[in-house]
């Protein structure tokens, strides 16, 4: 459907709605802090909010929007599949507040392997038989009414496919179509009309829910404070939008949303279930502008403006062909490393530091084969045009993935861990984003730019022990470069309190980054001191390049280098084996000074790469990183 001006903002203010509704009702859920006058984005609540950061209702939002904004058929099973997929993957990051029935269907479905989609439909139709009819699937369906703007039934289809994954209760099921159609119809004709999805209900409970919403004009908002229940919360919301009607625009939304946490008991979700229709009534230019910067939260620490374009790319079938919606700004790039920090996480998780012998080599392989397949999966073809894409090949994808790499840089990363096994992944994490800085010949001054605006590491950054984060405490910030977006700072209030503070200079006095180093790898560099200004460079060169044949090489100096001390060598943890052997402790102390300086040979007789390079998994992960010629000149010291 192509959108007049007025539809585009109206559809573009759906999700911002639903996030300023949910920001403002988090801190007052369930009387988590008294309501003394205007409500306030203050956070808190139950999860311990940010203020201005919204809740589990806007991040399930956001799972369903990073779908239908692809342009995927919302009836297809791909489609049901990768909501499913999105909703496990964020209960996997242990969000601050659940849904209890959200919470049963999705421990249970992730223990289960199969077609995703209709697995947790069917976990949730068993669930249903309890008579539960909570409001988890309400509070995220405002997106799906953009998904067929043109078509009522198609809308009301996905509003049920959608529902079901978590709660398959009819009148769950019910509630999400009416409110689904409602936005559907402020977006195209610009009108309040809840009443408009009540021919696409079954014939048997229409005169039920038409009841349903003459007991919630005629009663007010102050009557449902028992909103947990999805009929209760529907009433709620449309309460407090009806009863402030005499009010227009900005008013209007302001109005209804104070309304709608007035009520009390789960206010987050009530506003933000009443923030989406308004949104889609009354557009982005409708909304308050002070609350709409003030959005953000998972995933990625998006902000309103993520959450516009995810409104505009389901509104018009995906974003349009080269645009690089996906790809080519500042925060994607930011997107594919945190999703590589979190698949490291991952990695961690599986390995118990106190009982299993810590190889580092084997951190090495698995780190930069897991980094491949995540880039791949989370930035699928279908987002960029070709001359940008990430591509898997072959049917054993995980095993043959390649990928060709974009222009616009790929930023290092850090994971604030502190413990023995932490420190072996973040030495291979932080080692293999500098190995792919340098490889595929990135613009260092674009990598740096944007990895200052990165802060995927824990709590524990400003306090880690990591020796790395103390060398780049006195970097400064690397010269613009006109990349497009650079202008605009990338709002993440995780940050570390001393990677926060910023001079008007724009200096960072702790990012917890460093600028990759040009050709020269040292281990010996002293703290405090700068980085070689060719290994910056001029904005929009590029980093020295290297060939395959020795990236396993570079990437193990690199993560020796990484856990070794300014002063005092540190090095990689060893397998109970090797700690008996004092041959073993020299090398990890003498082998390092060596190591460089084999890699340095290496480099000066490569030839650089010119243009993008790709290659396969198998090519980087050689079958034992050990036998590198790194460990084999580190060993020629012992």
């Amino acid at each position: 459907m192509e959108l007049t001006t007025q539809q585009a903002d109206r559809a573009a203010g759906v999700l911002l709605g639903q996030a300023i509704g949910d920001a403002l009702g988090v801190p007052y859920e369930f009387g988590s802090a008294p309501l003394d006058g205007p409500a306030r984005m203050l956070g808190g609540g139950l999860g311990n909010y940010r203020p201005g950061e919204w809740s589990d209702d806007t991040q399930m939002a956001a799972c369903i929007a990073r779908v239908t904004a692809t342009g995927e058929d919302p009836l297809g099973d791909e489609a049901l599949d990768a909501v499913a997929h999105g909703f496990l993957g964020w209960y996997s990051s242990g969000p601050a507040d659940i849904g209890n029935q959200t919470r049963t269907v999705l421990s249970h479905a992730g223990e289960q392997r199969g077609p995703m989609g209709r697995l947790m439909t069917g976990i949730s139709q068993q669930e249903s038989r309890a008579g539960r009819a909570g409001n988890g699937a309400l509070m995220r369906t405002g997106i799906v009414g953009l998904v067929a703007l043109a078509d009522p039934v198609t809308t009301a289809r996905a509003a049920e496919r959608f529902a079901a994954l978590t709660h398959a209760d009819p009148r769950c099921v019910d509630s999400c179509i009416i409110w689904s159609e409602a936005v559907r119809v402020a977006v195209v004709e610009g009108r309040l009309d809840v009443r408009a999805g009540l021919p696409l209900l079954p014939e048997d409970r229409r005169a039920e829910w038409e009841q349903y919403l003459a007991d919630a004009e005629a009663q007010g908002p102050a009557a449902f404070t028992a909103n947990g229940y999805t009929v209760t919360a529907l009433q709620a919301a449309w309460a407090a939008i009806h009863s402030t009607r005499h009010l227009t625009g900005t008013e209007h939304v302001l109005a209804a949303l104070q309304a709608a946490i007035e009520i009390g008991h789960d206010t987050d979700t009530v506003a933000a279930i009443a923030g989406a229709l308004l949104g889609a009534r009354y557009g982005v230019s409708g909304l308050p502008a002070d609350l709409a910067e003030q959005v953000q939260g998972w995933p990625y620490w998006m902000n309103g403006k993520d959450l516009v374009r995810l409104a505009l790319d389901t509104a018009t079938g995906g974003p349009a062909a080269g645009s690089g919606a996906v790809g080519s700004d500042d925060r994607t790039v930011a997107r594919i490393a945190g999703e590589f920090t979190r698949a490291m996480l991952r990695l961690r998780g599986t390995q118990d530091s106190a009982t299993m012998d810590l190889d580092a080599d084997v951190y090495v392989q698995f780190a930069s084969y897991d980094a491949s397949a995540v880039m791949c999966e989370v930035t699928s073809n279908r987002f960029l045009p070709e001359d940008r894409r990430l591509t898997t090949q072959g049917e054993q994808a995980l095993r043959d993935l390649g990928f060709t790499a974009p222009d616009d840089g790929f930023p290092n990363w850090w994971i604030g861990v502190d413990d023995g096994a932490a420190d072996a992944i973040n030495a291979a994490a932080s080692a293999l984003a500098r190995a792919l800085c340098e490889v595929y010949g990135y613009a260092a001054a674009d990598v740096w730019r944007v990895a200052r605006r990165l802060v995927p590491c824990s709590r524990n950054c400003s306090g880690s022990s990591d020796p790395q984060l103390s060398r780049v405490r006195r970097t400064t910030a690397a010269p613009s470069t006109g990349h497009p977006g650079s202008s605009g700072a990338i709002a993440v209030s995780a940050m570390s309190r001393s990677s926060r503070a910023q001079s008007s200079t724009g200096r960072s006095r702790a990012a917890p980054i460093r600028a990759p180093r040009g050709p020269k790898v040292s281990s010996t560099r002293r703290r405090g001191s700068r980085p070689s200004r060719s290994a910056a460079g001029a904005a929009g060169t590029s980093a020295p390049t290297r060939s395959s044949s020795s990236l396993s090489a570079y990437i193990r100096t690199c993560a020796l280098a990484a856990t070794s001390s300014p002063r005092r060598a540190r090095p990689m943890p060893m397998s109970r084996s090797e700690q008996k052997s004092p041959a073993a402790r020299r090398r990890s102390g003498a082998g390092r000074s060596a190591i460089a300086r084999a890699v340095r040979a290496a480099q000066a007789s490569m030839t650089p790469v010119s243009g993008p390079v790709s290659w396969t998994t198998r090519q980087w992960c050689a079958a034992k990183v050990a036998t590198s010629s790194s460990d084999a000149t580190a060993n020629s010291k012992t």
